[in-house]
């Protein structure tokens, strides 16, 4: 796995991407950049977790708990979900999102507006919040600020769909 600086400038550029992107019509690809982007935050926090774990200095063996969607799911649940104020939380946003961006990539519909607002106030946002308070509790570097988005009315009733 690679370490969390790495992981952490990945996040910073999706986060770049997805902001730059968000409202514009490809509502499939906002709901993936976000689940990706929770992917990138997922492995820093299982690459530092780790590495205050093995306590040795040595970069953590991760071949078995993140090979894949599955084994990287179990593993955040495994360290997060009860172990630390507001991992029960992050583990079930994380959850919403990766169903969210499955659904836009393989199943039949057309994703709407409404429906990426929603993942993104309701469930990206406080994945990166988690993200950030880990970070200042743990001497790393924050995330850049989130770009304040406010949503209208007309934005919600929105039901445009790409």
């Amino acid at each position: 796995m690679a370490s969390f600086q790495y992981h952490f400038e990945h996040i910073e550029h999706n986060i770049a991407f997805l902001e730059s992107y968000i409202f514009v019509k490809a509502n499939d690809w906002a709901l993936t950049v976000m689940f990706y982007t929770g992917v990138h935050i997922c492995e820093a926090l299982i690459y530092n977790e780790y590495k205050i774990q093995n306590d040795k200095g040595e970069e953590p063996d991760f071949s078995q708990d993140c090979n894949n969607h599955f084994d990287r799911n179990n593993t955040i649940h495994k360290l997060f979900y009860y172990g630390i104020p507001g991992g029960t939380t992050f583990c079930e946003n994380y959850s919403i999102l990766d169903k969210a961006a499955h659904d836009a990539r393989y199943k039949t519909y057309r994703v709407r507006k409404r429906e990426v607002i929603d993942k993104y106030s309701n469930n990206f946002k406080p994945i990166t919040d988690f993200f950030n308070k880990y970070c200042v509790a743990n001497s790393h570097p924050k995330l850049s600020e989130l770009k304040k988005h406010t949503f209208s009315l007309d934005d919600l009733k929105d039901n445009s769909c790409i």
